[in-house]
């Protein structure tokens, strides 16, 4: 299993993001990409790449722990990045 470590988003940051997407949509309906559906709008802290079932496990117990250890944070975006880089597949 495919497994990274995110947090969902307020819903002001959902909606903006989606419209993002749509303007990506208008701007390079070429882009061989595959865009983001509104219900996996999330920020990702670490892609932790591929696990088994007991790993997954593991890991799980250990952010349940550590969610109770570390205190409330707010936190501003500045953008949104693709995976890969848009960029890098536009010559820009």
């Amino acid at each position: 299993m495919r497994l990274f470590i995110a947090f969902p988003v307020p819903e002001t940051v959902r909606r903006l993001t989606i419209e993002a997407c749509q303007l990506g949509q208008k701007k390079y309906p070429l882009l061989l990409a595959r865009w983001i559906q509104p219900h996996n709008v999330h920020v990702s802290l670490e892609f932790l790449g591929s696990l088994h079932k007991k790993q997954v496990q593991t890991v799980r117990e250990i952010l349940i722990y550590l969610t109770k250890k570390v205190p409330l944070f707010l936190f501003n975006t500045l953008g949104l990045v693709s995976f890969p880089n848009v960029y890098n597949h536009l010559g820009s």
